[in-house]
């Protein structure tokens, strides 16, 4: 069962302001060495789920806080103007050609307690320029919740540069929002 989860946290919200990914222009640091397995290119993941929290959730963030568009680190800098951004500007589902879905409840080796459903306004909506995206407790099979889980894997893909994030993360036992860049060759 849900043993755990805290139901007071439902509907539970992950909100996104935007998403803005800056081009890799240089490096004062030595580039990477360039080899026949190359790094697997990126692209973000959006998610909002309930965990059992017998599988542990992640309960630390990063203390740095990133650079400014344009400016130089120590070791890299980046174009001041994003080479892919979403803005969520238009009310309605996620815009299509930035955004897919994975569908289904195989937890994807997370555990997870939800149904990811396929564009429902329900649990993936854009309004006054905010993506929430909504786990719900509700039943879709065999799933006691339902939930959204968008990619832009085959729509936006990179290999270097740098992601500005600006997010409002629910919190509550059981829960685990994220944002996050998985390889694109992953399944």
């Amino acid at each position: 069962g849900l043993q755990g989860v805290d139901d007071t946290i439902f509907p539970n919200k992950l909100q996104i302001d935007y998403i803005r990914v800056f081009a890799f222009i240089n490096s004062t640091a030595a580039p990477p060495t360039p080899s026949t397995t190359r790094p697997p290119s990126v692209s973000p993941i959006l998610t909002t789920f309930p965990t059992p929290p017998s599988k542990g959730n992640p309960t630390t963030t990063p203390s740095s806080s990133s650079p400014s568009p344009g400016s130089t680190s120590a070791f890299a800098s980046f174009a001041s103007t994003p080479f892919w951004a979403d803005e969520f500007d238009r009310d309605g589902l996620p815009d299509p050609s930035k955004w897919s879905y994975d569908v289904g409840n195989s937890g994807w080796g997370n555990n997870e307690l939800q149904y990811y459903t396929n564009a429902n306004i329900k649990n993936a909506h854009i309004e006054n320029g905010i993506l929430t995206i909504e786990a719900i407790k509700e039943v879709v099979g065999t799933s006691s919740y339902s939930s959204a889980r968008l990619l832009t894997k085959g729509k936006n893909d990179f290999l270097y540069g740098r992601v500005e994030v600006r997010a409002k993360i629910p919190a509550g036992r059981g829960n685990w929002p994220s944002v996050w860049m998985l390889a694109s060759q992953s399944d």
